[in-house]
């Protein structure tokens, strides 16, 4: 009786794991995974105004990441990219934040306050995380060497955020 019983909840799990995403699920145990409730929400688009006015904070951390994206760029070179904000739990501040992703690399974050009405936005659009246009803009430093660059991130983005469906 318990060999069929086995067999019955191996043959369940691999129907139920057809029907549900690999990646994105909270680490729960293996009765917990047969039970999941609802599906890895989604990816939305931000739309902004084309001015790529919306700041990104923190990019100071980021400077070599955003140096090996621009490939050694002259002064005041600008590149168009795609972001992915991406919202995760700030464990030092018990919130939540936004990362901006750009080609996979961490780049950024939103402030508390951006962070705060994005998560809320996608929440109320049942999304889990959203893409928008971004850009990033070479300086160069005039008190360090002439290869040294400082990069900025501005993204397509206005406050309230509006989302679309893709």
């Amino acid at each position: 009786m318990l060999r069929g019983f086995s067999s019955g909840l191996r043959s369940a799990s691999r129907r139920i794991r057809e029907f549900l995403p690999a990646e994105g699920w909270p680490k729960i145990g293996v009765i917990g995974r047969l039970f999941r409730t609802s599906a890895v929400p989604g990816c939305a688009i931000v739309l902004g105004d084309g001015e790529f006015n919306f700041p990104v904070m923190g990019m100071s951390q980021y400077q070599t990441e955003l140096g090996a994206l621009c490939n050694d760029p002259p002064s005041g070179a600008i590149r168009k990219r795609a972001a992915l904000l991406v919202p995760e739990a700030d464990k030092q501040n018990g919130g939540n934040i936004v990362f901006v992703q750009i080609d996979g690399k961490k780049v950024g974050h939103l402030s508390w306050e951006a962070s705060f009405a994005f998560i809320s936005a996608l929440r109320a659009g049942g999304f889990g995380r959203a893409a928008c246009g971004a850009i990033i803009v070479a300086s160069r430093r005039p008190e360090k060497a002439e290869t040294d660059c400082n990069f900025d991130v501005r993204l397509n983005a206005t406050l309230p955020f509006r989302l679309l469906t893709p």
